[in-house]
């Protein structure tokens, strides 16, 4: 053991690892989508839209949001 206390295991590790990377692509999110005066969700809706085209229904955008 050190200071740090006992060693994790790989899973916890990765784990953390992941949480760290979602909160800086959060804060980007954040960070970008505000210049245009848009919430994170907007400009992630206003996305999936351009990529659906014409005729995209709210379901659609849900499901490709993983929302219900």
């Amino acid at each position: 053991m050190d200071d740090q206390g006992p060693a994790r295991s790989p899973g916890r590790q990765v784990t953390s690892g992941l949480i760290k990377l979602s909160m800086v692509l959060r804060h980007q999110a954040w960070q970008d989508s505000g210049k245009r005066g848009l919430t994170p969700t907007q400009s992630q809706v206003l996305a999936v839209l351009a990529a659906l085209g014409r005729g995209v229904t709210v379901s659609s955008v849900a499901q490709h949001l993983s929302v219900t």
